[in-house]
């Protein structure tokens, strides 16, 4: 008998979706949806889900785009369904959440202490989500493209929040960080475009890479005192960014930090700071004026390229280390340096104008 989907392992394992139609039962027997099980995207809007299924293999689920309802068999004993959405059966953690499920406002219910990964993933409907007090960890990418939500209130009891979040959380304008949570993980805030303002409150020690990297309305960054570690790309391509306050807990500005921030026309680095990476300024294309602490001692590669605006910066003799092209396509630059400074050295030997300080 012909079947609109492939088993393996015995019937244990639903292995592949392979129909075209609405809503899908799967059979009895089934204990694993493997992970590509419905991909590519299929036009599912109902699924239900035998007693027997045990597991759902990682983000399975993530790529039914259409869908509006999940049933659960009553008898099974790892899951159970509540409004048309996934739980597990003592409903501690959510898993999953139809895209298209047929509500604007969604309650997470208090027993919930864990959101899956890709839990929300596209739910472009929602423009409400109430989080739980009790909840603690937030999986990856488990908002991501919410397009409509404009505020998430994370309750106290939340300490970890996994990587990419929010990305793509266009409408997203207001956001808290409970003092639980130590780290903003890799691309938390990517691509949020109605961010206006960011205040990393002291608790938080680091910052990933992109945590919010392309955030193009984002004006204004504040870390308080006790941010230590910034990492790849943080804020790059922030196309507003008018305006950042670095904590003297920062040592180091990592590899294109401010890559692209088109209209950042100063900055002043903390006197923590010894080292400047490969790109971190590259494209800073309204920098006029940067302040370097006389403890810096390297500025790397392309670090400066393209800030067509730079005109002048006061290198200290404690640079040992300036990479390739760090001053690149900057053709107003004066390099003002002590003589016999190996910033001195450097503008000779890559021909940018130089002048002694007194």
């Amino acid at each position: 008998m012909a079947t609109d989907y492939k088993l393996a392992d015995g019937g244990k394992v639903f292995k592949k979706y392979t129909g075209k139609g609405a809503s899908l039962v799967v059979p009895d027997g089934v204990e694993t949806i493997s992970m590509a099980a419905f991909y590519p995207a299929p036009p599912l809007r109902k699924i239900f889900l035998p007693s027997s299924l045990q597991k759902i293999t990682k983000n399975a689920l993530s790529r039914c785009e259409s869908l509006e309802e999940i049933e659960v068999d009553e008898a099974n004993s790892a899951f159970r369904s509540v409004d048309g959405a996934l739980f597990s059966k003592d409903e501690e953690t959510l898993v999953f959440v139809p895209p298209l499920i047929k509500k604007t406002r969604f309650v997470v219910p208090e027993t919930v202490r864990r959101i899956e990964s890709l839990a929300f993933a596209r739910c472009k409907s929602l423009t409400e989500i109430i989080l739980p007090d009790g909840l603690e960890t937030i999986g990856i990418d488990a908002f991501f493209c919410c397009r409509s939500i404009r505020e998430f209130v994370l309750p106290k009891s939340v300490v970890e929040i996994g990587y990419a979040a929010f990305e793509f959380c266009d409408s997203l304008t207001t956001i808290n960080f409970p003092k639980g949570v130590r780290e903003i993980g890799k691309g938390t805030f990517s691509f949020c475009n109605s961010l206006t303002k960011i205040i990393v409150p002291e608790h938080i020690e680091k910052i990933g890479s992109g945590a919010f990297s392309c955030c193009h309305s984002l004006e204004k960054v504040v870390l308080s005192e006790g941010v230590k570690g910034l990492d790849w790309f943080t804020f790059s391509h922030c196309a507003s960014l008018k305006s950042v306050s670095l904590p003297s807990t920062v040592k180091k500005i990592e590899h294109g930090m401010f890559d692209g921030c088109a209209i950042l026309e100063t900055i002043d680095l903390p006197s923590s700071v010894n080292r400047i990476e490969d790109e971190a300024f590259k494209d800073c294309a309204s920098l006029k004026r940067i302040v370097l602490p006389k403890t810096l001692k390297k500025i790397g590669g392309d670090a400066f390229k393209d800030c067509k605006l730079f005109e002048s910066i006061v290198v200290p003799k404690s640079v040992k280390e300036i990479g390739k092209d760090a001053f690149s396509g900057c053709p107003k630059l004066t390099i003002r340096a002590p003589k016999g400074s190996y910033a001195e050295q450097y503008a000779n030997e890559n021909g940018i104008k130089y002048e002694p300080l007194e």
